[in-house]
């Protein structure tokens, strides 16, 4: 039995999250090569132009929700009560009344989402 008040992690989200982050640390420092050697692979005339500020701020970007993603993986949780449950994440929380549950029930994914019916880059093997 669940204990009131206990955190259970959120495993679906933390699993999303800890397959972005990497990737986005990956974007943004392939974004910063690609703007420091972007004056030798289209020279400019005059000034620095749109295109060198557009890439530093995704890189800027990419980097931030890379962070963001790192630190905030494990703050999703479910918190039972005696009356209701808790649904937290870290931009978004609610609480969700026993009462509104009518039926739950268990199921494998792959009954929903055969492997068999997944493209191959859709899959994770």
């Amino acid at each position: 039995m669940a204990r009131a008040g206990h955190r259970y992690p959120l495993l679906i989200y933390g699993h999303t999250v800890k397959r972005w982050y990497p990737k986005l640390f990956m974007l943004s420092v392939a974004l910063i090569a690609f703007w420091w050697f972007l004056p030798s692979i289209a020279p400019e005339k005059g000034g620095p132009n749109w295109v060198d500020t557009v890439v530093l701020y995704s890189s800027l970007v990419a980097f931030l929700l890379a962070i963001f993603f790192m630190l905030t993986r494990k703050m999703a949780f479910v918190r039972p009560f005696p009356t209701h449950l808790q649904i937290a994440t870290p931009l978004f929380r609610f609480n969700l009344s026993y009462k509104r549950i009518l039926k739950t029930s268990t199921t494998k994914m792959q009954a929903i989402f055969p492997p068999s019916s997944l493209s191959s880059w859709m899959r994770e093997d």
